[in-house]
């Protein structure tokens, strides 16, 4: 498959989907965190939706969308850099992704992480 956006579509929901289980994981065994299906809730939803149905569909649909372009974003960029030091060149852009999204993102949309009070969120 020579398909940029199909892989790099594929390698987002499949990563996506690792971390999804790697929280909801870390969630059943007590740890306190805004997940990231919530946030992309908050992005689309008003507060009182987030945590109804609709809203945990939504917020998954989100989540998985921008996987989904942050693995098409990582794929173009192993295209036209090559791919050789994939790994150190995947750890620079999914650093930049996310100091992007909490960064910068996040202080756009207003969405504000709470619980950093708790033991277990300061890690």
């Amino acid at each position: 498959m020579r398909d940029t956006i199909t892989i790099g579509t594929i390698a987002g929901v499949v990563a996506t989907t690792v971390m999804t289980l790697y929280k909801a994981i870390l969630f059943l065994l007590g740890f306190q965190f805004i997940s990231t299906w919530d946030s992309a809730a908050k992005i689309f939803l008003d507060a009182s939706l987030i945590y109804t149905p609709i809203g945990y569909f939504i917020g998954f649909l989100g989540q998985y969308v921008l996987g989904s372009i942050f693995g098409v974003t990582v794929a173009y960029m192993l295209r036209f850099t090559g791919k050789d030091f994939y790994l150190l060149k995947g750890i620079g852009v999914g650093t930049m992704i996310w100091l992007g999204s909490l960064g910068f993102m996040m202080r756009i949309l207003a969405i504000n992480l709470h619980g950093r009070s708790h033991v277990l969120t300061i890690f």
